[in-house]
């Protein structure tokens, strides 16, 4: 089901936990907001692996350390370290710093929920437009498809295509519902998510988005 919670954007940072521990959006600058808030969110999105390939460790060393050797113990707890020192989540002693660590789970789980306009998204005039244009050439298609969360349809697709937009919340929001097609090739489900790529189109704004998945019934 094409659903979900738009939450308020909040500011990330650069490589470091310092900058990722950045001040929220009300106590900045406007000005580069969006750039410095996708930037932050893509370097989040590719730390995922190494935390959580962290936490697994963590979590086979709780759970079964206790029937390991000691070498394998030991070399499990130097990928534990070599993870904590890449991900930046180390005190100045090179020790686990609990806060830290806490401090960038939040951020994960929070990355995982807000969407986050880029600075080329289209404006919501042009998006709208596209939208009209999308569903005027294609009404079958699109015939009674409506807003929600008591939103008109542009408007819900607008937002919409930001989390779209987003990898990490399209994924923590769509990794199992897939758009899908039906054999004949008719749209079985995501038929906004389908109305938002038309309505991309229609307003020239282009972007690769492999998470963005489609499956089409066998």
């Amino acid at each position: 089901m094409d659903n979900f919670y738009c939450e308020s954007r909040h500011d990330g940072g650069s490589e470091s936990y310092e900058s990722w521990h950045a001040p929220r959006k009300e106590e900045q600058e406007e000005d580069g907001q969006d750039q410095e808030i996708e930037r932050s969110s893509q370097e989040i999105m590719e730390s995922l692996p190494q935390y959580e390939k962290l936490m697994k460790l963590w979590a086979d060393i709780i759970e079964k350390g206790a029937s390991w050797d000691p070498g394998m113990l030991a070399t499990m707890r130097l990928q534990v370290n070599d993870l904590l020192v890449a991900l930046g989540l180390v005190d100045e002693d090179g020790k686990c710093d609990v806060n830290k660590l806490m401090d960038f789970a939040v951020l994960v789980a929070r990355y995982k929920e807000l969407p986050i306009k880029k600075d080329e998204y289209p404006d919501r005039k042009s998006f709208i437009k596209g939208v009209k244009l999308a569903i005027e050439e294609n009404p079958e298609l699109f015939d009674n498809l409506e807003g929600r969360d008591g939103k008109e349809i542009g408007d819900y697709l607008y937002g919409l295509g930001i989390v779209m937009d987003t990898q990490i919340v399209y994924q923590n929001i769509f990794e199992n519902d897939p758009i899908a097609y039906g054999k004949s090739g008719k749209v079985e489900n995501g038929r906004h998510r389908i109305a938002v790529l038309r309505s991309f189109e229609k307003c020239g704004y282009i972007q690769n988005r492999p998470w963005v998945k489609s499956i089409t019934e066998k």
